[in-house]
């Protein structure tokens, strides 16, 4: 964005003009946004239940979509009713990258590993898409260890 500029006076009746930095943090309440909405999802909520009780659908769909900027207080109620830490929402952890290494340890073989990094992932607000991938990739590793 830029800097919006405000004038102020001084004790001694002259003015000053007060600078004010305004942050576009958009990019980073639609990432927030978009990891409410995935965990929502994945509890298989509505946002009327998710918000029930505190806050509005519309809030929970303003939120979702980055209209809207989150309090930590509302961050820690959505992460209290999801199950999870509020830091979830805001981590940028490479949840691909883990990914990853889970799927290379399914291929080699290592199934115990491979079912725990399935169930670490599974924890985390993933799109039901790849929550029915995880899911598989644990029941081929849960399988190989009662085949094993």
């Amino acid at each position: 964005m830029g800097t919006r500029s405000a004038p102020a006076r001084t004790g001694t009746g002259t003015k000053q003009t007060r600078r004010r930095i305004v942050v576009d943090d958009s990019a980073l309440a639609s990432r927030i946004g978009e990891r409410i909405r995935q965990a929502r999802l994945a509890a298989n909520l509505t946002q009327q239940q998710l918000a029930a009780g505190r806050y509005t659908k519309a809030y929970i769909s303003a939120l979702e979509t980055g209209h809207s900027k989150p309090s930590m207080a509302a961050l820690n109620f959505l992460a209290d009713r999801l199950g999870m830490d509020a830091s979830r929402f805001m981590a940028d952890e490479p949840a691909s990258w883990r990914r990853l290494e889970v799927d290379l340890e399914l291929a080699a073989g290592r199934w115990q590993l491979a079912a725990d990094g399935y169930g670490d992932l599974l924890t985390r607000p993933v799109p039901r898409e790849t929550r029915a991938e995880l899911l598989l990739g644990q029941a081929e590793a849960f399988a190989a260890l009662d085949r094993g």
